[in-house]
């Protein structure tokens, strides 16, 4: 009676839960599952109910079979109490199946592993259709629980590239490494998804240090270059885009002077006057290749006569005894040199005072004309009449050659050839502007308000200055332009308007 009871509770139970009978209880004999074997059409635990497989007449038990296998009295509870209402006594002391072992609940293990799980708590139904919850177990770092996304799977979460390169503290370049996942991975971090390349002027190992992006700085030598600087000192940015204050980029040899050939900071050669002064040279083409980087040759000038190049020392000017005149003697500077000659000793009748030789008596035929005949009066010297002659002031000389201004050589009255200074010129007047040696103006004598043609003081020519503008006369006398209407825009302030009156500011005539 137990039994048949107990079979009808579980049938009563699957009917509730809506379980298809025919597949979860019962089965044809020979059917095995996990487990289980069926016997005499139910499933039974197969160690424990050898017993009842043996039992034929349970197992052949055609009622309590048809009332089992009925599947519209499995679904339906009425049903389901009915074919236990109809079981006879004898059917009540007949075995079943070996009671409620005829589903075998799976071990933790089995469970977690019939669903593909294996980590935290996991609740789900198990084989014999009974809801459990079951740790299914911990995971083995770097694996955590649902790290890969699958929940209550183990499983890692890879790192992505940047934060690969991150972990690794590289910032540029090919890095091969152990990812967080313990897995072998190569990546280039300059270039992958989300990484940032170096930015200029940092390139990747620029500074030294493998896969960190950087930029060694120039040396001062190489900063130097940079600047196409080779002396001197240089402030500016370097390679690394550094500022460098004060570099010392060298000095210069030679005559080369640190920007001295035009361009700061490059060693060079200056203006041939200077280089010319530095070698003490003042004449002529001087070689300077080995002493100029910037020129192989500077020119020094000419000489002055009576000097001449190379007269005493190489590329200077100088004098020798050709620029001694007929009436120098013993050793002097002869005028216009720069060094003593010794020009030699006096002829016949003279005699040598401070370098001069001086003529005692002009009629002597070893005395020439122009030299020297009295040495106390500097002034007297021997005509061509071979008497010794008072020469002429600049004075008389410029007025007798027509000379208004500026130094002319003319020949004295005593055929002396000399060199005088007529003065300057007056007023507006320039020397030499039309003709030589004479005073002369030109427009730019006329004043602001001048007209008509003038001959400003000190001028020895006349000027045309022009007309008049509107609203002005041209006053004859004065030779200026008189305004007759002050408010005429052509007429200007402090312009002559009447006598003795001028165009003020605000257009009157005061």
């Amino acid at each position: 009676m137990l039994r048949v009871v107990a079979l009808i509770f579980v049938l009563m139970f699957v009917s509730a839960c809506e379980f298809d009978a025919r597949n979860d209880l019962m089965c044809s004999d020979g059917d095995t599952r996990l487990g289980q074997e069926c016997v005499n059409g139910f499933w039974v635990n197969t160690a424990n109910n050898s017993n009842n497989a043996n039992n034929s007449n349970n197992a052949n038990n055609s009622n309590n079979v048809n009332n089992v296998n009925n599947s519209n009295n499995v679904n339906n509870s009425n049903n389901m109490m009915d074919m236990a209402s109809d079981m006879t006594a004898s059917d009540m002391g007949q075995d079943m199946p070996n009671d409620m072992d005829m589903c075998v609940p799976e071990t933790d293990p089995d469970f977690c592993t019939r669903l593909g799980l294996n980590c935290d708590m996991v609740t789900a139904m198990d084989n014999c259709m009974m809801e459990r919850t079951v740790n299914c177990g911990a995971c083995t770092a770097p694996a955590t629980c649902a790290g890969g996304g699958t929940p209550n799977v183990c499983g890692c979460d890879a790192q992505t590239d940047v934060d690969f390169c991150t972990a690794n503290g590289a910032e540029c370049g090919m890095v091969t490494a152990m990812d967080d996942c313990n897995q072998m991975r190569t990546v280039d971090c300059g270039t992958c998804t989300g990484c940032t390349p170096c930015a200029a002027p940092d390139t990747c190992a620029g500074g030294g240090t493998a896969n960190i992006c950087g930029c060694t700085p120039q040396s001062d030598a190489e900063f130097c270059a940079a600047q196409n600087a080779d002396c001197g000192l240089v402030s500016g940015t370097d390679n690394c885009g550094l500022t460098r204050t004060d570099v010392d980029c060298g000095t210069c040899n030679g005559l080369d002077t640190c920007g001295g050939g035009g361009t700061a900071n490059q060693c060079g050669c200056g203006d041939d006057a200077a280089l010319c002064a530095s070698l003490g040279t003042n004449c002529d083409a001087v070689d300077v290749t080995n002493l100029c980087s910037n020129k192989t040759s500077i020119m020094c000038g000419t000489c002055n006569a009576p000097e001449t190049c190379g007269a005493v020392n190489a590329n200077q000017c100088g004098c020798d005894v050709s620029a001694c005149d007929a009436f120098s003697c013993g050793t002097t500077t002869p005028t216009g040199c720069s060094n003593t000659v010794d020009c030699g000793m006096c002829g016949a009748s003279q005699t040598c005072d401070n370098n001069v030789c001086i003529c005692n008596d002009c009629s002597d035929a070893a005395c020439m004309e122009g030299q020297r005949c009295s040495d106390t009066d500097t002034t007297r010297f021997c005509d061509a009449g071979q008497t010794c002659c008072n020469p002429s002031s600049n004075g008389t000389l410029c007025f007798q050659n027509g000379i208004d201004c500026g130094t002319a050589t003319i020949t004295d009255n005593c055929g002396i050839t000399r060199d005088i200074d007529c003065g300057g010129c007056q007023g507006d007047a320039v020397c030499g502007l039309l003709t030589p040696n004479v005073c002369g103006c030109d427009t730019s004598a006329c004043g602001q308000f001048s007209c008509g043609t003038i001959q400003p003081f000190g001028c020895a020519n006349t000027i045309d200055c022009g007309g008049c503008g509107a609203s002005q006369t041209c006053n004859g006398t004065f030779d200026i332009c008189v305004c007759s209407d002050c408010t005429d825009p052509a007429c200007s302030v402090g312009q002559v308007c009447g006598p003795f009156v001028e165009c003020q500011a605000n257009g009157s005539c005061q």
